[in-house]
């Protein structure tokens, strides 16, 4: 419900509504091998690793509550901050029994991530934001001993299937079709 409310206040009643009930949509599972790369970083950006030991911390920024409820759960998050300001990001977990990995058909690995939820808010969509996010997680998957990652978009979200075909450069692993109707899948 939270990824919900925040869909409908950032981008409306629209896109809030396509992605609490659909049917039959196709959800493309990727996977990518990671490799440190160079940082994008510049002052004043900044990274923040939010964990299952360190989440309450964060409790004060608007907008997290999605993050600080996986990682109540065991996921971890990279969020990006100019100054203050939260720009967007990158939540993953290791845990083997996620429910996207079991509606997927994945298994990982111990070396082994998946991905989801990067979210850049609407005003910095379109700049450097979701590459620096991405690379800065990349590099700190890849510090952890990380050295491959997955995920999924769904088909008919096209950049979404732009940023993960032409941009992250992630293969294409299978494809399974899902149905929601708010919180029933």
């Amino acid at each position: 419900m939270k990824k919900t409310w925040l869909r409908f206040r950032q981008e409306g009643l629209r896109d809030a509504l396509r992605e609490a009930v659909y049917f039959k949509r196709i959800m493309v599972a990727v996977a990518k091998d990671l490799e440190a790369g160079p940082s994008l970083m510049n002052p004043p950006l900044r990274t923040i690793i939010v964990n299952g030991q360190n989440y309450g911390r964060y409790k004060k920024y608007p907008g997290i509550g999605n993050v600080l409820h996986h990682c109540r759960r065991g996921a971890c998050a990279l969020l990006l901050f100019r100054d203050m300001d939260l720009l967007g990001y990158q939540l993953w977990t290791m845990d083997k029994n996620f429910a996207d990995l079991k509606k997927l058909g994945l298994a990982l690995k111990d070396n082994e991530a998946y991905l989801f939820d990067l979210f850049v808010y609407p005003r910095y969509r379109g700049t450097a934001v979701p590459k620096i996010i991405a690379t800065e997680t990349f590099n700190h998957l890849v510090s952890r001993g990380i050295d491959k990652i997955c995920g999924f978009y769904f088909k008919d979200n096209f950049k979404a299937l732009w940023w993960h075909k032409a941009t992250l450069k992630a293969r294409e692993i299978k494809q399974v079709p899902t149905s929601r109707l708010f919180m029933v899948e």
